[in-house]
This record gives C-alpha cells, sequence and structure tokens, in this order.
C-alpha cells in the first residue's frame, strides 16, 4: 500500500496576511529562483547553493590544512568567511521559507 499526501506549494500565510509584500517584484524574483528548474530538476537557488557549498568544502579542506600544521595567522579569516557561508545557508532557508509552504520545505528536503 501506498501513502500519499499533498502539501500546499506557495506559503498561503504571507500570501493571506501579507499580501502587498508577496506581490512585490523581489519575491516574484525569488520564487523564479525556488520553483524554476533545470533539465536535471534543480533550480537556480539549488544550483547557486551548490556553487556556495563547493567553495565552503575547499574552505574547510584549507582551514584544516592550517589547523593540522598549527599555522594560526589565518583564523581570524576562516571564522569570517565561515560566518558568511553560515549566513548564506540562513538566507537560502528564509528564501525557501518565503516562498513555498513549511510542508513543501520539508518534503523536499
Amino acid at each position: 500500500q501506498y501513502s500519499f499526501w499533498t502539501t500546499p506549494k506557495y506559503n498561503e500565510t504571507l500570501e493571506r496576511w501579507f499580501p502587498r509584500f508577496y506581490a512585490l517584484p523581489i519575491m516574484a524574483t525569488m520564487k523564479d529562483y525556488v520553483w524554476t528548474q533545470d533539465e536535471n530538476g534543480n533550480s537556480k537557488l539549488d544550483g547557486i547553493m551548490t556553487v556556495v557549498l563547493c567553495w565552503n568544502t575547499a574552505v574547510v579542506v584549507a582551514e584544516s590544512y592550517y589547523d593540522f600544521r598549527h599555522v594560526s595567522a589565518y583564523s581570524s579569516l576562516f571564522a569570517f568567511v565561515e560566518a558568511v557561508f553560515g549566513l548564506a545557508y540562513v538566507v537560502e532557508f528564509f528564501v525557501c521559507i518565503l516562498c513555498m509552504s513549511w510542508a513543501e520545505y520539508i518534503s523536499a528536503s
């Protein structure tokens, strides 16, 4: 037996309570980045975050190299870069939550 369930696609709460905000051009752009898919089924935002993740991986490797060598000259730079990557992931989360319902977000994750 298969069990299917449906979710609302868009953030209906935001659309209902803040219709003027939901109608802003920036929201249309964000929805385009979240919902427009390429031939592999990945959204534009997924593509951007994949690049961010690759750069984050490279920074982690570089940071590990300096940590293993006990070089602390770049520790403040790495701390700043880690904060930037953390902020990028938080922004991605909020863009997704603004554009899709919570149920759609957790079912797509």
